[in-house]
């Protein structure tokens, strides 16, 4: 069974599972530094003369969102990303900030139409026991740009909580999360957060980061161990609050706003089970009470909920918001009319997780996270409810295909849990990248193909009949088409029995070839199986393929070794094609019939088996031609790169070393590519020379964040539009990763 599938199935049948995993091993995380150690070529390599850019999707999270004015808004993420919009948060335009890159910003505010103030968490190395740093950061243009604050006094270790009461007075608390005694300090601004001062020592409970002031001198903060602490002499005194015990004990207070001196309403988490909890004072914070609550839509609630915590809340005059998340996760909204006393809440969908949210009066609220898939959103609140205007495009990616230099669609699978499809399509050679429109009930997509710019086919996982899951069948595969260059997808109907197919490739606009396996029987095994179209993707056959020597008997040696299954596919002409899998390869000249070329050693004539598991299989195949292919195989250490000129009759490794590859391609006889990571990193390897030699190639860092820790970690998808103009695309530390190249490889056609 291939990895691709391997995915979606852990996700089905575990569906509380934290994470459906990445299409290739991950390598360490950090500076990537360059890969070409990890690779060994067998002969010195040919230079290449191609060149490649990067291109960031999308950032992966947001930590931080306000507004300015009535329609200028702006959102902080990970590693430096920035939102921005200039009409109340309706659409966005994704950036990056040099400043913030190593930053996360934790809070951040607007107390004018044009001042802007923000409080963050710097690590002062890149070791896990580093002491963190708090930085202020200020704008003067409505969050256009930002400079570094000035804070007088000691070190500052951790800034949590910020509150603007007025147009140029502000103050954020101090505390250090990781101090062995109870700490924090009360931080005042009064030039609209240009520079800071310690104004008084914190309680003696100390603070944990949530601050929310009604003027220069009454503020409500959590407390470490008081929970909620007022002040109304700037910090001089505090005092504790009275919280509802719940039968865990207090409730743990992490976000908090107030309408007037007297309301205010404060969110987090009530201990045993963990489940989120929204409070309410009437006296200014002095007095809480557990906030009446009304659930719309389904939340699972007590025993079937692990945790979770309303995360950020706030107010803009009687109306209040609140966001959060449930463990596992599922994203929560709840909405107050009357000052906070009673909410409405219901769930926004599996996989949510809102960090951040900024309500005013002319733009109503956003809110600020991730969604499912791990990428970053921004929700707007008005009159027909919570909408995401703002999707990143954090997803597992596994096909990629490039008509042109400049027109690509991408398709794979989001994740964590539960697993569905998405697709998007560029049309400036990923600058720029929008989502396709896809059929409900996709798992995933595993397999893509557009032959011309506007002719698309696709495999996609779909969820198996209650018979076939019964019998260890997690899913089936769909067919999909494109008639308008992959933005708007649909089903094909497919005739015969259900098919599990893994691989697809079409040579010509109208024929195309996809392979697999039937699905497991009680009793039987797996045959493998080829479907053929000649009208585009329209109608498709079954056509007969040849079993490969059947597998040892059972209780004898090598018969626990799963084998067989067709996992690849290359034709070169709408005729001719190869066909590898675990068992070996397979080839067709008149795209009908079908003969064994190789055949894999197995456990009994040759193969390796380590630890129950058989290496030495075919796992991806690229042909340039009739006998030029290129083949990965597994080995205990990851894959090799291997090349046949025989048609795959023989294969010589051409490249090995601890290497993931995901995904080959040979887009002429000359020229030819592998993409996944290595031991330091994703990696693209690159041949000049028809598939003899190979080298790393150089991989740049994101052109608008040159930091490493941006550089992706994985390439999983690869796709050629011609021998200089290739992209692949993968996951990185931050956010997604699109690198394409350009440039004229030295013409070489060697044997």
């Amino acid at each position: 069974m291939p990895r691709r599938r391997l995915l979606v199935v852990a996700a089905v049948l575990l569906a509380a599972a934290s994470t459906a995993g990445g299409l290739v091993a991950s390598a360490a995380s950090g500076a990537p530094r360059s890969p070409a150690a990890a690779v060994r070529p067998r002969k010195a390599p040919t230079a290449s003369t191609l060149v490649w850019r990067a291109h960031e999707l999308g950032p992966a999270s947001l930590s931080a969102v306000a507004c300015a004015g009535a329609t200028r808004c702006f959102a902080f993420g990970l590693g430096g990303a920035f939102l921005t919009s200039d009409d109340g948060g309706r659409s966005w335009t994704a950036s990056r900030l040099a400043l913030a890159a190593r930053l996360t910003v934790l809070a951040t505010t607007c107390p004018t139409a044009t001042e802007c103030v923000a409080v963050a968490d710097r690590a002062t190395s890149d070791s896990s026991h580093a002491t963190p740093q708090g930085v202020a950061l200020v704008s003067h243009d409505a969050g256009g740009s930002w400079q570094v604050a000035t804070v007088r006094g000691p070190a500052v270790s951790f800034l949590g909580g910020l509150s603007c009461p007025g147009p140029a007075t502000c103050a954020a608390t101090s505390a250090d999360p990781g101090a062995t005694r109870p700490s924090g300090f009360l931080l005042e601004s009064t030039d609209g957060g240009a520079s800071w001062t310690f104004r008084r020592q914190g309680p003696t409970g100390g603070l944990r980061g949530a601050l929310a002031c009604q003027s220069p001198l009454r503020c409500v903060a959590a407390g470490g161990s008081a929970g909620i602490v007022t002040t109304s002499d700037g910090g001089r005194r505090w005092t504790s609050g009275r919280l509802p015990i719940g039968g865990g004990g207090l409730p743990g207070v992490v976000a908090l706003a107030c309408l007037s001196d007297a309301a205010c309403v404060a969110g987090g988490v009530a201990p045993h089970p963990g489940y989120p909890v929204l409070l309410s004072s009437r006296d200014g914070g002095a007095d809480w009470r557990i906030a009446s609550m009304s659930v719309t839509g389904s939340r699972q609630l007590l025993g079937d909920l692990g945790g979770g915590s309303y995360t950020a809340v706030s107010c803009s005059g009687s109306r209040c918001a609140a966001v959060g998340d449930t463990i596992p996760e599922v994203g929560l909204v709840a909405e107050s009319t009357d000052g906070g006393r009673t909410w409405t809440e219901r769930a926004l969908g599996p996989g949510g997780s809102f960090a951040a949210l900024a309500c005013r009066p002319a733009i109503a609220c956003l809110a600020a996270g991730t969604t499912a898939n791990g990428a970053a959103t921004l929700a707007v609140l008005g009159t027909k409810g919570w909408s995401e205007p703002y999707v990143g495009l954090g997803t597992d990616w596994s096909a990629l295909s490039c008509p042109t230099s400049l027109e690509c669609v991408a398709a794979g699978a989001e994740g964590p849990v539960p697993v569905g499809a998405a697709a998007m399509v560029t049309l400036d050679g990923g600058a720029h990248w929008s989502p396709a429109r896809l059929p409900a009930g996709l798992l995933g997509i595993t397999a893509l193909a557009c032959p011309t710019t506007t002719r698309c086919v696709a495999l996609a996982d779909v969820a198996a009949s209650r018979q076939l899951q019964q019998d260890g069948n997690a899913s089936v595969t769909a067919v999909l088409a494109s008639t308008d260059g992959g933005v708007g997808w649909g089903r094909v109907p497919l005739a015969g029995g259900p098919a599990l197919l893994d691989a697809l490739s079409c040579p010509t606009t109208s024929v195309c070839v996809a392979v697999g396996a039937t699905p497991q029987r009680p009793g039987g095994s797996r045959v493998d199986v080829a479907l053929r179209t000649t009208d585009g993707g329209a109608r498709w056959r079954t056509v007969a393929v040849p079993s490969f020597p059947p597998a040892p008997a059972p209780g004898t040696s090598g018969s626990e070794i799963l084998g067989g299954g067709l996992t690849s596919v290359s034709c070169f002409s709408a005729r001719s094609c190869l066909a590898g899998g675990p068992a070996g390869v397979l080839s067709t000249t008149d795209g009908v019939h079908w003969r064994v070329v190789e055949q894999t050693p197995g456990p009994t004539s040759g193969g390796v088996v380590s630890g129950g598991i058989l290496f030495g299989e075919l796992q991806l195949l690229a042909c340039a031609d009739r006998d030029r292919c290129l083949g990965a195989f597994s080995t205990p250490s990851g894959e090799d790169l291997r090349r046949s000129i025989d048609g795959g009759r023989t294969w010589h490794t051409v490249a090995s070393g601890p290497l993931d590859l995901t995904a080959i391609s040979c887009p002429s006889p000359g020229v030819c590519f592998a993409a996944g990571s290595g031991h330091h990193g994703a990696l693209v390897l690159e041949s000049m020379d028809g598939g003899r030699t190979f080298e790393a190639a150089p991989l740049p860092a994101l052109s608008s964040a040159p930091l490493p820790a941006i550089a992706a970690t994985s390439y999983t998808a690869l796709g050629c539009a011609g021998a200089t103009a290739c992209m692949a695309l993968g996951a990185g530390a931050v956010g997604e990763v699109a690198v394409a190249t350009s440039g004229r490889p030295r013409a070489q056609e060697p044997r």
